[in-house]
């Protein structure tokens, strides 16, 4: 049998083949150990302490640490250890800090509704009186006496300015001081007696 078979020397080494599927994740692995403590950090500034309002903001005041006003619709708190303030707060940034600014103007509301009738007002004080008319006496006229401003008390009969031409009428007359009578009369439209 031995001479049906022959053995030859190794082969060269062959290709490398195609990378394999990655596997499954592994389980987490163990909490490590706590580290040790840290250092203590720096201490901070100071706080500007308690609030103190003052309400609104007056030059002749002094204020102290924490002291808040209001100026122009804003807010603002004192920041110093010492006294002071004389300045308006907008102003005086190194020492005022704002603490709330003024808002924006809103926009305009609608019109409200139309308001009841208000309550009659008081009478007012009498006018002064009117300056006197002129007399209706026609131009021609003749008369005995001063003419002042007649009322007339017989009107039933007319005026001169509407008696009709050829007609006499006699008007009563009351002058100025409402006691004194006195008659008018008219012919064609033209005062042509009086008494």
């Amino acid at each position: 049998m031995s001479g049906l078979f022959h053995y030859g020397g190794s082969g060269g080494v062959g290709p490398q083949g195609p990378q394999g599927p990655t596997g499954a994740t592994g389980p987490t692995g163990a909490t490590g150990a706590t580290g040790p403590k840290g250092d203590k950090g720096d201490t901070g500034d100071p706080g500007p302490g308690p609030i103190n309002p003052r309400g609104q903001w007056n030059s002749g005041n002094s204020y102290s640490l924490g002291d808040v006003v209001y100026y122009l619709g804003s807010s603002y708190m004192w920041t110093q250890a010492t006294g002071g303030g004389f300045a308006s707060p907008d102003g005086d940034t190194p020492h005022w800090q704002l603490i709330a600014s003024k808002g924006d103007q809103g926009d305009t509301g609608p019109q409200g509704p139309s308001g009841g009738t208000g309550l009659q007002g008081p009478q007012g004080d009498p006018g002064t009186n009117g300056t006197d008319g002129p007399n209706n006496i026609s131009s021609g006229t003749t008369t005995s006496f001063d003419p002042n401003q007649f009322l007339v008390t017989n009107a039933a009969t007319g005026n001169a300015s509407s008696t009709p031409f050829g007609v006499t009428t006699t008007l009563n007359l009351l002058d100025a001081d409402g006691t004194t009578t006195h008659t008018l009369t008219i012919t064609n439209g033209i005062i042509t007696g009086a008494t």
